[in-house]
């Protein structure tokens, strides 16, 4: 048994001339989670604006695919 684990909505956004738009990341998650790819990193809702919102509405989907994040600890 494996999983697959797509990071192009969180770690691919890092390259340089890369930013999608909400609109962008709410379709590539479902295409995404279309094929089969088990867990979408999708972003670090701690940034705040349209990153968070992309997330909310990513969760929002209910896909089937399990939605990962990148969060802060605080004490």
């Amino acid at each position: 048994m494996f999983t697959l684990v797509d990071t192009t909505l969180r770690d691919g956004e890092q390259s340089p001339g890369v930013a999608f738009t909400i609109k962008e990341k709410v379709e590539i998650a479902s295409l995404l989670s279309s094929i089969g790819i088990n867990e979408l990193e999708v972003g670090t809702p701690v940034i705040g604006g349209n990153e968070a919102q992309a997330v909310k509405e990513i969760i929002g989907m209910n896909l089937p695919s399990r939605i990962l994040t990148w969060n802060r600890v605080l004490e």
